[in-house]
C-alpha cells in the first residue's frame, strides 16, 4: 500500500481507537455507583479503555496486509497488553498524586497535583499501547517508534482529556477529543517513524498484491503461504507454508532459503541465501519482490 493509503487507513483505525475508548469510559463512568469505590472505578477504567484502544491500534499491520490471523494474534495480544497498562497506568497516576500532593492540603491546591498525576498516568497507558505491536513482533524499530507515538500522543490527549472533565465535568462529549488525538496521535507517529527508521522494504511487483509495500523493521521476517507469516503470499500453491527467512544484522540484510522443496532466485540466479543489495529482485514462486533501501 501506497504512504498515503497507509495514513488513511492509519487515521481510521486511531480514530475508531479514540472513539471506541472514550465510549468504554462513559459506560464504565455510568455504573460507577455500583461498584466498590473510587479506586476500583479509577483501574477498571483504566484496564477497560487501555484493552480496547490497545487491540484496535495493534492490528493496524494485520489490517493493511490484509492478513485475519495476524490480525487476530494482534487484537489477542493488544487486549492483555492495553489492559495491563491501563491498570498500571491508572494505579501510577494515583500513586504520583499521592507523592507531589502538598502536605496539609487545603482544597484549592488539591487538583492541581491530580491534574499533573492524572496526565502522566495517560502518558503511562499511552507508552502500553504504542508499544504493543513492537513487543509481539519483538521489533526494536517498532518498540521505539510505539514509545514516542504513545506517550506523545497520550499525554497530549490526556491533557485535553483532564481539563474537559476538572473544568465542565457534566460535560462528556468533551473528553472525546483528546481520546482522538492519542488514537490517531498513536497511529500516525508510529506509522510516520517506522517509515522513517526501517532500513528496507519489499515491494511486490507482481500478482494480486503488486504495489504493496512491506517494510523490513523486524530481524528476523517470514516470507510464505502459511497464515502465521509475517508476508503471506496467496494464490501459489507451490509455496510452501514458510518459504524464506530474511534476517538484518546491523546495515545488512540477507534472504535465506526455508525449504528444499522450491527455488529461490535472486536476479534469475538460484541460491540457498544471499546478502541482498538495492534494487535486487527476489522470486519465491511465480512472486517477485523488489528490494529497496530506505
Amino acid at each position: 500500500m501506497k504512504t498515503k493509503g497507509k495514513n488513511i487507513v492509519g487515521m481510521a483505525i486511531g480514530f475508531s481507537a479514540g472513539l471506541l475508548g472514550w465510549a468504554l469510559l462513559e459506560l464504565v463512568l455510568s455504573v460507577q455507583h455500583l461498584l466498590p469505590g473510587y479506586r476500583t472505578v479509577l483501574i477498571l477504567s483504566g484496564a477497560v479503555t487501555g484493552a480496547a484502544m490497545c487491540a484496535v491500534l495493534a492490528s493496524i499491520e494485520g489490517i493493511l496486509h490484509k492478513n485475519i490471523s495476524k490480525m487476530k494474534r494482534e487484537w489477542i495480544w493488544g487486549l492483555i497488553w492495553g489492559a495491563i497498562g491501563g491498570s498500571v497506568g491508572a494505579f501510577m497516576g494515583q500513586f504520583l498524586f499521592v507523592l507531589i500532593l502538598p502536605e496539609g492540603f487545603m482544597p484549592d491546591v488539591y487538583r492541581l497535583p491530580y491534574y499533573i498525576a492524572r496526565i502522566i498516568s495517560w502518558g503511562i497507558m499511552g507508552a502500553f499501547i504504542g508499544t504493543a505491536e513492537g513487543l509481539r513482533a519483538r521489533s526494536g524499530i517498532k518498540i521505539s517508534a510505539g514509545l514516542i507515538s504513545g506517550i506523545s500522543a497520550g499525554v497530549l490527549g490526556g491533557f485535553l482529556v483532564e481539563s474537559g472533565m476538572m473544568l465542565y465535568p457534566r460535560e462528556s462529549w468533551l473528553k472525546l477529543p483528546g481520546f482522538l488525538i492519542i488514537g490517531l496521535g498513536t497511529a500516525l507517529l508510529n506509522i510516520l517513524i517506522e517509515e522513517k527508521k526501517s532500513s528496507g522494504v519489499f515491494r511486490v511487483l507482481n500478482g494480486a498484491q503488486k504495489g504493496r509495500k512491506y517494510l523490513l523493521n523486524q530481524k528476523r521476517i517470514t516470507i510464505g503461504s502459511g497464515k502465521n507469516n509475517d508476508i503471506v503470499i496467496q494464490g501459489d500453491t507451490a509455496i510452501p507454508k514458510t518459504a524464506v527467512l530474511i534476517v538484518r544484522k546491523g546495515k545488512e540484510t540477507s534472504v535465506i532459503r526455508q525449504s528444499p522443496n522450491f527455488e529461490m532466485h535472486v536476479n534469475d540466479q538460484s541460491t540457498n541465501e544471499y546478502q541482498l543489495k538495492y534494487e535486487d529482485v527476489i522470486a519465491i514462486g511465480k512472486i517477485q519482490f523488489l528490494y529497496e533501501v530506505r
